[in-house]
C-alpha cells in the first residue's frame, strides 16, 4: 500500500473538496510578517544541533 493511500479514511472525508492552504491567506501571512519583524536581529538553532556540536555546555 502507498503511504499516500486514503484506504482507510471514510469516503465522506475524502470527496469534500480541498481548500486552499491557509498559509496563502492575507490576514495569515501578514501576522507571519509581523512576528518576523518583531524577532528582527534573533537567530534560532535547533537543540539538537547546539548538543551534536557541544556548545551547549557552558550555558
Amino acid at each position: 500500500m502507498s503511504p499516500l493511500s486514503t484506504e482507510y479514511i471514510d469516503s465522506e472525508f475524502t470527496r469534500e473538496p480541498v481548500p486552499q492552504s491557509v498559509g496563502r491567506s492575507i490576514k495569515i501571512s501578514a501576522s507571519v510578517q509581523e512576528a518576523d519583524n518583531d524577532f528582527m536581529g534573533f537567530s534560532y538553532v535547533p537543540p539538537t544541533f547546539v548538543d551534536s556540536a557541544g556548545l551547549g555546555t557552558d550555558l
